[in-house]
C-alpha cells in the first residue's frame, strides 16, 4: 500500500506556521528567522517529509534532469561515459537518467520519447547507425542534444 505524502499543509498545521512560511523554510530563505527555520525543518524530519520534485520542476519549468542515451550497458566505455557525465552534472545540480538503445533504433527512439516525457532539460546521446529519424525528431522538438562517439552527416550541428 502507497504511503502518503507529508505535505506543506501538514507540516504547516504541526508548527502553527502557514503553508508559505513553511515553504520558505524548507528553501533556507533568510526571510524566515533561524528559530522558525528550525523548527519547521525538525518537524519536516519527524514527519517525513520529502519534497516533490515534479511540483518544484513544474514551478520552474525545468527539471535539472539529463538524460544519457547509449548503445549497450555491458560496455565498459559507456559506464565510465555515465560516471563522468553524472559527476560534472550533479556538480551543476543536475541528475543524469541512463537509458540503453541496444543497439536498436526503435529502442532509442523509445528512450528518446520517454525522456521527453519526463521533462528532461538535455540530451545526451550516441547515437545508433540507424539514428537519423531519431535525431530529426530531437530537432522538430528543440530539445538541446550532445551527440558522442559518432559523426552523423544528416544533422545540422553547431
Amino acid at each position: 500500500m502507497k504511503a502518503k505524502r507529508v505535505t506543506l499543509q501538514q507540516i504547516a498545521e504541526k508548527t502553527g506556521f502557514s503553508a508559505n512560511t513553511v515553504s520558505r523554510a524548507l528553501k533556507n530563505q533568510s526571510v524566515i528567522s533561524e528559530s522558525t527555520r528550525s523548527r519547521i525543518q525538525s518537524a519536516a524530519v519527524e514527519m517525513g517529509y520529502v519534497p516533490n520534485q515534479a511540483a518544484t520542476s513544474l514551478r520552474l519549468g525545468q527539471t535539472r534532469t539529463l538524460a544519457l542515451i547509449v548503445e549497450n550497458l555491458t560496455n565498459p566505455f559507456f559506464g565510465m561515459l555515465f560516471e563522468h557525465i553524472d559527476r560534472a552534472a550533479a556538480a551543476l545540480g543536475y541528475t543524469v537518467i541512463l537509458f540503453s538503445s541496444h543497439y536498436h533504433g526503435q529502442d532509442e527512439k523509445k528512450a528518446i520519447l520517454l525522456a521527453l516525457s519526463y521533462g528532461v532539460d538535455g540530451i545526451v546521446l550516441v547515437p545508433s547507425h540507424t539514428s537519423e529519424n531519431n535525431l530529426s525528431l530531437l530537432s522538430e522538438k528543440h530539445t538541446p542534444v550532445v551527440l558522442l562517439a559518432r559523426a552523423m552527416k544528416q544533422m545540422e550541428t553547431d
